[in-house]
């Protein structure tokens, strides 16, 4: 009997952890896209990236098609997803104008944490006050993955002006040069 139950548990736990891979979406973010949620095809993608970050869920992918995107606030991301350009770091930009970080990662809900994937971040600024003037380019909270990226022409008020990881966060295969 305690066998047939913990078979039964385990084939449970099968189809529940299958079934996250086939629930999982892809948002899609193009500069000429027909901005209509949720963003789940190229006809009628996000034109910014936060749009097409705020309906993902945990485990979805955001795909950024090329171009430059200036967005007008930090790009938030705090769910367990990935955000990637289709063609990397040297077709996909993200321009903070020297205005504003471009992204702000923070891990909420589990081990893993939000990734970016592919891109040149450029011209992201941090400032104000803590933890505000931290992280001109990224400001990686709590973990997080950064690979693939190009970071430069940043600045920060205090500290991290390319990157700033506090409590966990991993950078990977990325250059990181001309911060200030």
């Amino acid at each position: 009997m305690m066998y047939k139950i913990t078979k039964a548990i385990t084939i449970l736990f099968l189809i529940f952890f299958a079934s996250q891979k086939i629930l999982a979406a892809t948002n899609y973010v193009s500069k000429t896209g027909g901005h209509i949620s949720p963003f789940d095809s190229w006809a009628n993608a996000a034109t910014n990236i936060q749009n097409a970050v705020d309906v993902a869920s945990a485990g979805d992918t955001v795909l950024v098609n090329d171009g430059t995107y200036y967005p007008d606030s930090q790009i938030s991301v705090t769910k367990n997803i990935i955000v990637k350009s289709v063609n990397g770091a040297e077709n996909t930009i993200v321009d903070g104008s020297n205005t504003n970080r471009c992204f702000y990662l923070q891990n909420k809900f589990s081990y893993l944490g939000p990734t970016i994937d592919g891109f040149t971040i450029t011209k992201g600024y941090a400032y104000g006050n803590y933890p505000d003037y931290q992280g001109g380019g990224v400001y990686c909270q709590k973990g997080g993955l950064i690979k693939n990226c190009n970071i430069s022409r940043n600045s920060a008020d205090k500290r991290g002006a390319g990157v700033f990881c506090s409590d966990g966060g991993t950078i990977q295969n990325c250059t990181i040069s001309g911060n200030s």
